[in-house]
């Protein structure tokens, strides 16, 4: 797989109005998978680091996903 290539895209909702404040603002990182993978803190777009041969190969990726306040 070539290098920066997206590889999936995570997804969360707050029930906060997020057109009041921050409250309903979420922020997406990294807890296991680095440095492999990367992940846009406000799209979730998550992608490669390194260009894989292997297609077989598995990876383990933790993600999280914060409420801002």
């Amino acid at each position: 797989m070539p290098r920066s290539t997206s590889v999936l895209q995570v997804t969360a909702s707050d029930a906060d109005d997020p057109t009041y404040g921050n409250s309903a603002r979420i922020v997406y990182s990294i807890l296991q998978g680095q440095p492999y993978f990367s992940v846009d803190p406000k799209t979730g777009i998550t992608a490669m680091l390194c260009e894989c041969a292997a297609a077989a190969a598995l990876y383990f990726l933790l993600l999280r996903r914060i409420l801002t306040p």
